[in-house]
């Protein structure tokens, strides 16, 4: 059997699909989360009696700096750190630490490059990624965009791809009409680097009464003909939101993946990423012009090209977007972070 730990920074339930699964495989996982969802806003609870030992770490905040202590007993064994910024001056101590103990380690990122961030931050973040990749054998890239980020930085040997994946429905989603793509939708939190306020202005660009955009994540304050803010939605009235949606669009300015893409798609919706999401790449294999720019003319351009569809062009990219889904199911997922397990637990580089 196959033992390792996996530092996250705190329970979500896509990761926790993908742990109990690798569970199922033959993989002695342990999580170790570093803080709790409520420190970025998240309402996630984790599972009780999951079946593979997580352990919520001690931690405090210095400013956004996070610093959390690791127990001696998980000093020496197989384990994947995560790149993160906040994590990642106690990170790369621990790193050293573990290393010096006769640990395997492999590293695990999900950075893109990021034109969003300021120099000064994207310098810091540059740095610790090196440090950590000193540090660890084997890299492992969580989209295409990250392959290229690492890339960027001279981080090309030893790199292991993952593929983003999310646990599918609980019931098959229902077959959708062949009717018009009218109803848009986007589902997340209201932050700059999310660009909804350029999705809004597409769409009041649309000039059209036929059309309709569901905003669910948050509470806005503007009014518009067939615009619509559904606030925080879950469980139910998440599927609820994607049953009443043709497609969703993520029109973000930076966003490592997004995984709302896949849960879209999983529920019988189409799904448009900006260019700079890297879930850009599992929509492109549907089509290229599910991929938009991040200005509104941009998403404009892309909302009226989905409008004009007509049955058959509508039906032959939903025929492509199984088998595009394949590639990133929990599945496949699996299969993936399994081979790189065993390659860590082997001192395979």
């Amino acid at each position: 059997m196959t033992s390792i730990l996996v530092f996250q920074n705190y329970f979500t339930p896509a990761r926790h699909a993908l742990f109990e699964r690798l569970c199922k495989r033959g993989v002695a996982l342990t999580a170790l989360y570093m803080h709790l969802p409520s420190d970025e806003g998240r309402a996630w609870s984790p599972v009780e009696d999951p079946p593979y030992p997580a352990v919520q770490l001690p931690h405090f905040f210095v400013g956004k700096t996070l610093f959390f202590w690791v127990p001696m007993r998980f000093w020496r064994a197989n384990i994947i750190v995560l790149d993160n910024n906040p994590s990642n001056i106690c990170m790369i101590l621990w790193s050293a630490l573990f290393a010096l103990c006769g640990s395997r380690l492999g590293m695990w990122v999900e950075h893109i490059p990021d034109r969003y961030k300021g120099r000064l931050k994207l310098a810091y973040q540059a740095a610790c990624t090196r440090l950590l990749a000193l540090l660890c054998p084997i890299r492992i890239a969580f989209s295409d965009m990250t392959r290229r980020y690492l890339e960027d930085y001279g981080i090309d040997r030893n790199l292991r791809r993952m593929v983003q994946a999310v646990p599918p429905p609980g019931k098959h989603a229902p077959a959708r009409p062949p009717a018009p793509l009218r109803r848009f939708g986007y589902l997340g939190s209201d932050g700059p680097r999310k660009n909804v306020q350029a999705l809004i202005e597409a769409f009041g660009g649309l000039g059209r009464d036929d059309v309709t955009l569901k905003i669910a994540g948050f509470t806005g304050e503007q009014e518009m003909p067939g615009l619509d803010f559904l606030g925080y939605v879950d469980e139910a009235s998440r599927e609820a939101f994607f049953q009443s949606i043709d497609v969703l669009i993520l029109p973000s300015l930076a966003d490592p993946w997004g995984f709302v893409i896949n849960e879209a798609l999983e529920r019988g919706c189409l799904a448009v990423a900006s260019e700079r999401c890297g879930s850009a790449e599992l929509v492109a294999k549907i089509s290229p012009d599910l991929v938009c720019g991040i200005t509104p003319a941009e998403i404009g351009t892309c909302l009226e090209k989905l409008i004009a569809l007509d049955a058959s062009e509508l039906a032959a990219l939903r025929a492509k977007v199984p088998d595009a889904l394949a590639g990133y199911s929990m599945d496949a997922a699996t299969n993936r972070f399994a081979g790189i397990a065993r390659a860590l637990a082997g001192g395979a580089s």
